[in-house]
């Protein structure tokens, strides 16, 4: 299982450094709520290798893909001459008592701050951090 998940690491890095897959994520805070941008983009070479219709990737797009997001998400869908997928965004209150907001919300330790990224788990690993 471990040689498994590194092969898969390795080739989504792969995937990340030759522009098939884009990740973008923004974090403000304005006005006393963050801001938050998350865009997930595929290539639509990427299907053309699959030999797989990328107009269609978004056919069954439901609310359903979304549970567990906060009630005030907002989804735009992506799909250029180039790529295909999703914007999202959505503006949380840090003295928030939802437990679904609080969980995209940056957290300090230290001198650390840390910023959870659109798909996160339990322990935090999928979290980066600045100095």
């Amino acid at each position: 299982m471990r040689r498994f998940i590194k092969i898969f690491s390795i080739f989504v890095y792969c995937l990340l450094q030759t522009s098939c897959i884009d990740y973008v994520q923004s974090v403000s805070f304005i006005g006393g709520n963050y801001k938050l941008y998350y865009k997930v983009t595929l290539s639509k070479t990427l299907f053309a290798l699959a030999d797989e219709n990328p107009d269609e990737m978004f056919d069954s797009f439901d609310e359903e893909a979304f549970e567990g997001f906060p009630e005030n998400v907002h989804v735009n869908k992506v799909n250029t001459e180039l790529e295909v997928g999703a914007e999202i965004s959505m503006t949380i209150n840090p003295k928030t008592s939802d437990e679904t907001e609080r969980k995209f919300l940056p957290t300090a330790a230290g001198k650390k701050c840390y910023i959870p990224l659109l798909i996160d788990d339990e322990n935090g690993s999928f979290s980066d951090s600045m100095n």
